[in-house]
C-alpha cells in the first residue's frame, strides 16, 4: 500500500498506519443516571468502532484514544397538549469526550460535548422505556462521535 493512501470503510477515513483504539469506561458525573451507564456507553461505541473500521480494540495506549464522561442524564417533558400536559418525555443524555490522534494531533479533541435524546409516550414510564432509550440514544451518539474522529464530518 502507498504511504499517501488511506483505508475507508463504511465512510470512514483512517490512514493505513492507525492500527487500534483504546475506548476507556466513561466516568459518571451525572447523579440520576443508572449506575452502569457509562460503562454500557462505552462498550456499545467499542461494538461500533469494530463493526464499522478494521482497528482493533486495546485496553490503553491505542493510536487513537477515546475518554469522557457522561455529564448529562435528564428526562424532561415535550409536546404540551391544550391542556397544558407533555404528550410525550424526553430522555437526553450529554458527553464530555476526549479525543487523542496520537498519528495527528490536529484531529484530537477535549471535552467535546455530545448529546442526543429519544422521546417516549407520556402513558410510559421511564423504568418502562429505559433500556429502549438508552439503546436509542447510544446509537445516535455513536454515529456523531464516528463521524467527528473517523469519517471527517
Amino acid at each position: 500500500m502507498f504511504s499517501g493512501c488511506q483505508i475507508s470503510l463504511s465512510g470512514s477515513s483512517i490512514p493505513p498506519d492507525v492500527n487500534t483504539i483504546s475506548i476507556a469506561n466513561l466516568s459518571n458525573e451525572s447523579g440520576s443516571m443508572p449506575v452502569q451507564l457509562g460503562q454500557q456507553l462505552a462498550e456499545s461505541i467499542r461494538n461500533y468502532y469494530l463493526q464499522n473500521t478494521s482497528l482493533k480494540i486495546v485496553p490503553s495506549g491505542g493510536d487513537y484514544q477515546l475518554s469522557g464522561r457522561v455529564i448529562g442524564y435528564e428526562l424532561s417533558p415535550v409536546a404540551p397538549t391544550s391542556d397544558n400536559r407533555a404528550a410525550s418525555n424526553r430522555l437526553t443524555i450529554k458527553l464530555s469526550l476526549t479525543f487523542v490522534n496520537t498519528k495527528n494531533d490536529k484531529e484530537s479533541f477535549k471535552d467535546q460535548q455530545f448529546a442526543q435524546f429519544c422521546d417516549f409516550e407520556q402513558s410510559k414510564s421511564l423504568t418502562q422505556e429505559e433500556t429502549n432509550l438508552i439503546q436509542c440514544i447510544s446509537q445516535k451518539i455513536e454515529l456523531d462521535l464516528f463521524n467527528k474522529t473517523v469519517a471527517n464530518w
